[in-house]
């Protein structure tokens, strides 16, 4: 017979359940635990079949129980109860991925979600190996402040930093912030470790919120300038796996994300992160992003489905090359701004100074009738801070 395990610390609410589901008792058996700790001794002792699990908890929360069945049990589905089933984290958590049930909850409804989840045929429909992105969104609902630790197959492991359900800053090999963020979100079957907050202060080098991130990640899975210039740069050495002995890996894991990086491409999207929510603040904002000499998007950001940034660096580049030559036969000089003004939309882009060592665009895309000076007064704020780091 199939064997449920109902972790949730509310006493009363636990034998609500257990009553009311008595009426399944020949297809399956309830067994309870009041907290994470309690579930992983009973799963270590008793084959079950399926795990229901509270998030907020005293002890050892839901979110670290999943994390310790991510590792162990990942052969066994999970449903998760929340107090904070609101329409705006349906949105954020894929249904075809991650199965939750709002509370209050409804005996019938979860009987019937049990049963569902028991059928063989139907448990797609449930967490098995949960994905890094809906992990990550889980702590964000909960404002965690915590470490998470990800590994994946011979990847270096990887670490992200939670403040209040923030993201700060996220860390591999030595990518940090939004670049590091991206690539452990496109890890598959990952092993994730909940860890306690480090006692060293961690900067937020992230200033974007998770969703957009988990928006880009998505995109970039399907083949993406980012991921390319990652692998070129792991076949070159770039990314070298810090190696230790045991005693050294302890500090490398309270520390990796607090050390320091001179790498002039991630102090440009740090520039670019820094700046990014005063343009999301300004009414009309829908998309931003920096571009290299080379056409290659180092960072973007987009609220609207439909702007791709990475499909129109192409685009984007030949224009900016295409001003700098008309201007080159002219004998205007150098650009300093560009300005698009359609009938739906504008776009305006700031370069970096003529003698500035390298050929940095910022752009905006913004509904037409925005606040022009204002936007361009936010990409000068992210040029300056590029070429005065």
């Amino acid at each position: 017979m199939h064997k449920v395990l109902i972790v949730e610390d509310n006493a009363a609410l636990i034998k609500y359940i257990s009553i009311r589901l008595l009426e399944y008792k020949d297809e399956f058996e309830i067994i309870t635990a009041s907290n994470g700790q309690e579930a992983i001794n009973v799963l270590k002792k008793t084959a079950i079949s399926l795990v229901v699990t509270d998030l907020k908890m005293p002890k050892m929360d839901g979110l670290a129980l999943l994390a310790f069945m991510n590792r162990n049990y990942p052969q066994v589905p999970c449903i998760v109860l929340t107090a904070h089933g609101t329409p705006a984290i349906k949105r954020r958590i894929r249904k075809d991925i991650l199965k939750y049930i709002e509370k209050p909850i409804k005996a019938d409804a979860l009987g019937q979600t049990i049963r569902k989840a028991l059928d063989i045929e139907e448990q797609e429909d449930f967490i098995r190996v949960i994905s890094v992105a809906n992990y990550l969104q889980l702590i964000e609902i909960e404002q965690k402040t915590c470490l998470i630790e990800v590994k994946s197959g011979d990847n270096p492991k990887g670490l992200f930093y939670f403040k209040k359900g923030v993201l700060y800053d996220a860390a591999i090999g030595r990518l940090r912030g939004v670049d590091a963020a991206l690539k452990l979100i496109l890890f598959e079957s990952s092993k994730i470790s909940f860890k306690k907050s480090p006692p060293k202060k961690i900067k937020q080098r992230i200033h974007t919120n998770l969703s957009d991130l988990v928006f880009q990640a998505m995109r970039l899975s399907k083949g993406s300038a980012l991921s390319e210039i990652a692998m070129k740069q792991e076949e070159r050495g770039e990314m070298k796996t810090l190696r230790s002995d045991k005693k050294d890996r302890e500090e490398i894991n309270l520390n990796i994300l607090t050390q320091t990086v001179p790498e002039t491409k991630t102090l440009r999207t740090s520039a670019f992160y820094h700046f990014l929510n005063e343009l999301q603040s300004i009414k009309g904002y829908m998309a931003a992003g920096i571009m290299n000499a080379k056409g290659d998007i180092e960072a973007g950001d987009t609220t609207d489905k439909h702007i791709v940034i990475d499909e129109m660096s192409v685009i984007f580049h030949a224009l900016f090359r295409l001003v700098k030559t008309i201007n080159h036969q002219i004998g205007a000089g150098s650009a300093k701004e560009l300005f698009c003004n359609a009938s739906a939309g504008m776009i305006l882009v700031a370069f970096t100074p003529s003698n500035y060592n390298t050929s940095i665009y910022t752009f905006a895309i913004f509904e037409s009738g925005s606040n022009r000076t204002l936007v361009k007064l936010t990409l000068d704020k992210i040029i300056y801070k590029i070429i005065n780091q």
